[in-house]
């Protein structure tokens, strides 16, 4: 099984990977939806037929299950339920439910799931935000030491960049 991270992030004045603010995603806001559309196409495109795994609040977000995929949630609350998710409550979990239904899950946020993930990861799919937007919620500091950049591809508004554990 190789996991991978999937990410959209835009760089704050402090050069942390910004990824949501107060709970919105802040480029999704209204003026801005459209310029991202290839970012969530691309994120379709990548996760369809796979497991994703995600935080409670992330799957908050979403009005449903996304369609051709098995949706996992990690939640501390061991009662918490949700039609048409997989809710688990570790890690090992998440992983164990995903490794059932592809051999390449993806986690998809929140920050907390992406720091508890993040040292698991083989690959991570990153959306580089060209705009600057300031938030509260970040994903991790990718070091060059651990990652090697294979590829990618720029765009007007933002670049896709795949990286690779190194080690």
């Amino acid at each position: 099984m190789k996991l991978a991270l999937i990410v959209a992030a835009s760089e704050d004045s402090e050069g942390r990977n910004v990824i949501g603010q107060n709970g919105e995603i802040p480029w999704r806001a209204p003026g801005h939806i459209g310029k991202y559309k290839r970012d969530m196409d691309r994120f379709r495109n990548l996760t369809m037929n796979n497991a994703i795994i995600m935080g409670r609040k992330t799957a908050d977000t979403f009005s449903k299950p996304l369609r051709g995929r098995e949706n996992i949630i990690l939640t501390r609350n061991k009662e918490y339920k949700r039609e048409g998710f997989k809710v688990c409550n570790f890690p090992e979990q998440a992983i164990e439910i995903a490794s059932g239904y592809s051999i390449n899950p993806f986690v998809i946020g929140g920050a907390d799931i992406y720091n508890l993930f993040f040292d698991m990861a083989g690959t991570i799919e990153f959306t580089k935000i060209k705009e600057k937007f300031n938030g509260d919620s970040y994903f991790p500091k990718i070091d060059p030491a651990n990652w090697k950049e294979e590829g990618g591809e720029d765009k007007e508004f933002y670049s896709f960049v795949t990286y690779n554990r190194i080690n």
